[in-house]
């Protein structure tokens, strides 16, 4: 049909995972993973009126929190950070999230111009768990405790750069 647009699938490989570590000089890819859940939660205010039938809900914020699985490989790599820090509580890190489709314009993105999501996260480690004949796993949980800014992530260097303010 004349005017359609030719579409395709934005696959869940075009989302990564990025963090970087305190003391750390670029973003590691925390995406080798077998599970990445994303979840949001409102922090809702619910106040109680003795005169409405139906009662108001005014959301005051959110808070992501990400539950991830990943293999253990060596050596390196994002593994090594979650081991290092397998017995700590709320580590700082900071966390990105790029696309490689940028909906804004309709495009794909450049490698080294993804759209990218960034905020400072609380990472917490799981022990080390394991399974007779398979590789030991890794989980943990990642809350993210700011405001997200936008800007562009450049996977050659692993570095993020915001948008500037207009």
């Amino acid at each position: 049909m004349p005017g359609q647009e030719t579409r395709s699938i934005v696959a869940s490989y075009d989302i990564q995972h990025y963090l970087k570590f305190s003391g750390g000089s670029s973003y590691i890819k925390v995406t080798e993973i077998n599970s990445f859940d994303v979840e949001r939660e409102a922090n809702a205010y619910e106040p109680e009126y003795i005169d409405k039938k139906t009662q108001p809900t005014y959301n005051l914020g959110r808070t992501d929190t990400i539950d991830f699985e990943v293999d253990a490989f060596g050596p390196g790599g994002a593994q090594q950070e979650f081991a290092k820090h397998e017995d700590d509580q709320n580590v700082a890190v900071d966390y990105v999230r790029t696309c490689a489709y940028d909906f804004e314009n309709g495009e794909p993105a450049s490698p080294d111009a993804l759209v990218a999501k960034h905020a400072t996260a609380i990472l917490n480690m799981n022990p080390l768990a394991q399974e007779a004949g398979s590789p030991v796993r890794m989980t943990g949980t990642i809350v993210i405790d700011s405001d997200y800014d936008k800007g562009t992530f450049a996977e050659s260097t692993g570095t993020y750069t915001p948008t500037p303010a207009e």
